[in-house]
């Protein structure tokens, strides 16, 4: 084998460690993340547009007589539990989300 050749095998191996190694950090961080989540005692709702993925927090079934997967599968439960008052900001924000804005909103 050539001088080329085992170096590009050691930059390979290099980066499937350097790889493995991010996923592992990645899956730690998502743990923690899910379980700081979840802990809460207020209703906390996260959606991933780009994935259309949903996480609410386990206050949910407290609040709402849901269950965390129950309301992970209704996209659009806030519709139904908004105030009516609130509606119009709820419109606005779901715009700014289809387009990619982050909102943060507290009620």
């Amino acid at each position: 084998m050539n001088q080329q050749a085992q170096t590009q095998g050691l930059e390979t191996t290099t980066l499937e460690k350097e790889l493995e190694q991010s996923r592992a950090q990645l899956q730690k961080i998502t743990a923690e993340h899910n379980a700081l989540i979840d802990s809460l005692d207020e209703m906390l709702w996260s959606i991933d547009v780009s994935s259309s993925t949903m996480q609410v927090s386990g206050a949910c079934e407290k609040l709402f007589g849901y269950t965390q997967e129950e309301l992970s599968q209704i996209h659009d439960f806030w519709k139904r539990f908004i105030h009516p008052a609130d509606q119009k900001m709820l419109e606005a924000d779901t715009e700014h989300l289809a387009t990619g804005i982050t909102v943060k909103r507290q009620y």
